[in-house]
């Protein structure tokens, strides 16, 4: 297991694999509300479009890595805002949970691609993601919703929290690697 999340190719995979899924999730209905949800959630599309570039530059030694980076943090960015527009339409507040966590993510991805200085260390980011993710998730559990007399919970949303998780060892590797001076 250790030897997996050591590997870039195994944890961009994971990543891959992951987003696949959760825009598979997120695709399945489409309407004018969920348009604006799914730009709040365009990052699972950037991050898709990032591994798939990785992964091509990995394996056939082509793709624009700095393409992928600049499609990366631009989706990152796009989703805060639009998630800003969102809880305004909404009457929530300017920030939600997970928003400022997309925040801190984008600070950390934007520190590691272009920056290549640490203001957000590999624990923090882990920490965040996680502990985000895991609040989020037993959030969602506790709001059921009822439909037509069946009741259940959001998946897509659980299945975003988790996606979140799974880039955590690709990102984590990668710091690593930048710490090291590879």
């Amino acid at each position: 297991m250790k030897e997996f999340f050591k590997s870039p190719k195994k944890t961009a995979i994971l990543g891959l694999i992951s987003c696949v899924i959760m825009l598979i999730f997120m695709f399945r209905y489409i309407n004018v509300y969920s348009i604006l949800y799914h730009c709040c959630s365009l990052y699972f599309t950037g991050l898709t479009i990032y591994f798939v570039i990785v992964l091509i530059r990995m394996y056939k030694k082509k793709g624009n890595i700095k393409i992928a980076n600049y499609i990366l943090i631009s989706t990152f960015i796009i989703s805060i805002v639009s998630g800003i527009v969102l809880g305004i339409m909404e009457g929530e507040s300017l920030f939600s949970l997970n928003g400022l966590s997309l925040i801190i993510i984008t600070i950390y991805l934007m520190d590691i691609i272009f920056i290549k200085k640490a203001v957000i260390n590999n624990k923090v980011f882990a920490v965040v993601v996680i502990g985000v993710a895991i609040y989020e998730i037993i959030k969602s559990c506790m709001f059921i919703y009822d439909v037509g007399g069946i009741k259940f919970v959001n998946i897509s949303y659980l299945v975003g929290r988790f996606v979140q998780i799974t880039i955590i060892p690709y990102f984590y590797n990668y710091y690593e690697l930048l710490k090291g001076g590879k």
